[in-house]
């Protein structure tokens, strides 16, 4: 079985400077090695013994592997172990293959040295160790946002702090807000990144990165004005540069224009997209023209018509399908499918939310499986299976425990319009004010407007006219911020973007 090759992030971890100093004749160290940051290491066995013209006997990966495994009186059949068979062992000792960085690891743990040493013959100083150790967590948790990175960049972070090693205790935290975001813990997020960005202050230019996950996150949490006003700053940074970066600019247009979207300020995000729009002209770059089309697709998906929203999700799928950007690609078909159920075209969401499913398999966190199980409860509705849909919209309750507000809201208005259909009043009724009480709380105007409308339309078919009337005037009052502005039609420019 071939072996992938070790990464970019993995290889530059391991590119360190040693050099080989004269040896000391004490009679019990036989050589020294300096590692990069003038830190005196001892070396272990042959690798660093020297010649009697003080070069340096030079010793493969394979050599070293073989040497180790006899000093333990292993066998390459007992050294096998899950993912690296005797025979590839055998390949690797001979010098005919070449050890993936998941072969060194596993290796290192049966053979009790550290993968560095078993790589290089070389042991780390300890700002080395933390380097290697924070890299790899970095790599866990965009890779595949394993649960026990948390552990190990908090270890790695109070090491840090301790030794006063500021540039790794930087990554470290940063790389614990993305695996902490990854868990829909938002303010715990939000108190690493402040934290880190008062003390920085660096460019949004420079760590776009950080100022987007704190953004997302003030969002997540409930806290879209905060949202709104740290991309608005960003926005006119990069907008007063030198020399603005039309792709940064798009990207933060986008993250705003949800933001507003959201907040139900329709002509604002409207403003800023037409802007985005005039910046973008002659910009190639995929993702950028992706991100481009998504924010326009989410922004007609509220507005309407709905087809020009379907146009613009469309063109964004189009380009994602010529990437590797599986997690995206499945988030458009379902922007696809809540479009279309939006406009009671279930059987046609089908194939969408089948195809977003799909495409997030077993990698999908709780969360994007919870949103994906509200939209299959919408379309078990519309398909007149009530049953069906009450126990996608319990499963997407179960999943959503803890989550974004929004998402949980929206279940529990779908969760409300399942008891309706099915009968049960009561239910409906106490479900409908829970959605209402969560959207209030996370100051979703839009969301919440819409909560209202159809709690209205279900009160005044109980002849409830009273009541509907109460909630027909909240939802009016929160309309106000969802009207348009008509002075420019963002989409009269879309031919420009064409590729």
């Amino acid at each position: 079985m071939s072996e992938a090759a070790p990464s970019a992030a993995s290889r530059a971890t391991r590119e360190r400077v040693f050099t080989t100093p004269p040896s000391v004749d004490n009679g019990k160290l036989r050589s020294l090695c300096y590692f990069n940051d003038l830190t005196l290491i001892p070396s272990r066995g042959e690798h660093g013994r020297q010649m009697a013209d003080g070069s340096p006997v030079t010793e493969s990966i394979g050599r070293r592997i073989a040497r180790l495994r006899r000093e333990r009186s292993l066998s390459q059949r007992e050294l096998a172990t899950t993912g690296v068979s005797f025979t590839y062992v055998s390949r690797i000792e001979a010098g005919q293959r070449q050890p993936s960085v998941k072969a060194i690891r596993a290796l290192a743990v049966k053979l009790g040295v550290s993968p560095e040493y078993l790589e290089t013959g070389r042991d780390l100083a300890p700002t080395g160790d933390r380097e290697l150790r924070v890299t790899d967590a970095e790599l866990q948790v965009r890779l595949d946002g394993s649960a026990d990175a948390e552990g190990k960049l908090r270890e790695v972070l109070d090491e840090a702090h301790a030794a006063g090693d500021l540039p790794i205790a930087r990554r470290a935290r940063i790389a614990l807000a993305l695996s902490l975001a990854r868990d829909g813990r938002q303010e715990e997020v939000i108190e690493m990144l402040e934290e880190h960005l008062e003390r920085d202050r660096p460019a949004v230019a420079e760590r776009p990165d950080l100022y987007a996950l704190l953004g997302r996150a003030y969002a997540a949490a409930g806290e879209n004005p905060r949202s709104i006003a740290l991309f608005s700053r960003c926005l006119e940074e990069i907008r007063g540069s030198k020399d603005p970066d039309p792709i940064l600019f798009v990207r933060f247009a986008s993250y705003l224009s949800y933001a507003l979207v959201d907040a139900g300020d329709a002509a604002a995000a409207q403003r800023v997209l037409a802007d985005a729009l005039e910046r973008a002209d002659g910009v190639s770059d995929r993702y950028t023209l992706i991100r481009l089309y998504w924010s326009l697709g989410r922004f007609y998906a509220v507005e309407g018509p709905p087809g020009r929203a379907l146009d613009y999700v469309r063109r964004a799928i189009a380009l994602l399908e010529a990437t590797e950007d599986t997690f995206h690609l499945a988030r458009a078909h379902q922007l696809c499918a809540v479009i279309l159920l939006d406009q009671e075209s279930g059987g046609t969401a089908r194939k969408h939310l089948e195809r977003a499913e799909q495409l997030l398999g077993d990698e999908a966190s709780p969360g994007e499986l919870g949103a994906l199980a509200t939209e299959r409860a919408r379309l078990e509705l519309q398909l007149d299976q009530p049953d069906a849909a009450r126990d996608y919209a319990l499963e997407a309750l179960s999943l959503l425990e803890g989550g974004a507000p929004v998402d949980v809201g929206h279940a529990w208005r779908t969760l409300a319009e399942v008891f309706e259909r099915l009968g049960d009043f009561d239910l409906a009724e106490r479900s409908y004010r829970t959605a209402a009480e969560i959207l209030t709380e996370q100051g979703a105007s839009r969301f919440l407007a819409e909560t209202y409308r159809a709690w209205g339309k279900f009160l005044r078919v109980q002849e409830r006219e009273d009541e509907a009337l109460d909630v027909f005037e909240r939802a009016a009052d929160l309309a106000v911020f969802t009207v348009a502005a008509r002075g420019v039609d963002v989409a009269d420019r879309p031919a420009q973007l064409d590729r």
